[in-house]
């Protein structure tokens, strides 16, 4: 994952599949992309992102415009 920060974990244990330690900050006009690995989280990375990942703790900020393809 590019940006300043950590790569996300997927963890997926009794309580669902979770992202940990994301750290991720993007600078206005950056184009991002995600890859990885099947099963790495890309998905739940993005849906978190789009706030469609109901969030267990932790806080999200976003600004500016976000789009997504697929």
């Amino acid at each position: 994952m590019a940006g300043e920060g950590q790569a996300a974990a997927g963890v997926e244990d009794d309580k669902g599949f979770q992202l940990r330690d994301v750290n991720l900050r993007i600078k206005p006009g950056e184009l991002v992309m995600v890859v990885g690995r099947v099963g790495s989280g890309k998905s739940s990375l993005v849906n978190a992102l789009l706030g469609e990942m109901e969030q267990s703790s932790g806080h999200l900020r976003r600004g500016g415009s976000l789009a997504y393809v697929a």
